[in-house]
């Protein structure tokens, strides 16, 4: 299916009606968090582990290799090997910023990532700087222009990326009147409101996934938004919650 792509105009004037819908009624209950946004366990096990071993063959190289003109060149050449494991572990544990407000409307929620407040100046810092030394080499080596078309052309194409880099804020909302099925995850805090299959509903209105992170404290006191607002029918689950 094609992609339907929407301009910042029109997501805008959407995101403006979905807040005033929910908004109709007087909020509830509101609140931030940072959570991560998916169950952490497989990707600490396989990037820790990655992470953990780099590092312990890097130091016995570093340590008790001996002497060598091998171990200088792997002690040079491997460095970036744990350094990137571990940049990789760290990157993937970065949690997101979830913004809730519920009514007896429905909810509406707002998310994006946990980014330093200095994260886009510095991408852009580290951008200029990579295009500067590619400039600087082709103008001290001029043969290097070549490097244009390869491993430079990457970098510039990289560093316009970085450039115009914007932490996205993605939102949802829904009704109470959609949800088939409320699934409790009290070890994550975590609620997830899903809607089934059905063919006979329009697309648009057909799917429903939405994640609801909440302070331990709080969680009986949403649930107890849900049994009120909720189709009767609605089926509860608690447990332990796999995407």
């Amino acid at each position: 299916m094609e992609k339907i792509t929407i301009s910042d105009t029109d997501e805008a004037v959407l995101k403006d009606a979905a807040i005033s819908l929910i908004g109709e009624a007087p909020i509830l209950m509101g609140w931030r968090i940072k959570a991560h946004s998916h169950w952490m366990f497989p990707f600490d096990a396989a990037f820790g582990s990655l992470a953990v071993v780099a590092w312990c063959i890097y130091l016995w190289i570093l340590f008790f290799m001996d002497d060598s003109s091998t171990r200088d060149f792997f002690k040079v050449s491997a460095a970036s090997a744990p350094l990137l494991s571990t940049f990789i572990w760290w990157g993937g544990r970065k949690k997101t910023v979830w913004n809730y407000k519920i009514s007896s409307m429905g909810g509406f929620v707002e998310w994006w990532e946990d980014y330093f407040e200095s994260t886009k100046y510095l991408l852009k810092g580290l951008a200029i700087f990579a295009v500067i030394c590619v400039l600087a080499l082709i103008a001290v080596a001029p043969g290097m222009i070549w490097a244009i078309a390869g491993i430079g052309g990457m970098v510039i194409v990289a560093s316009i990326k970085l450039i115009a880099w914007e932490n996205e804020i993605e939102w949802q909302r829904f009704t109470w009147d959609r949800p088939q099925r409320i699934f409790t995850d009290r070890k994550r805090g975590l609620v997830v409101l899903q809607r089934n299959f059905d063919p006979d509903v329009p697309f648009w209105e057909n799917y429903l996934y939405v994640q609801v992170f909440l302070p331990k404290g709080q969680i009986d006191e949403f649930l107890t938004l849900c049994k009120k607002f909720a189709p009767s029918d609605v089926e509860y689950e608690e447990g332990s919650f796999r995407e």
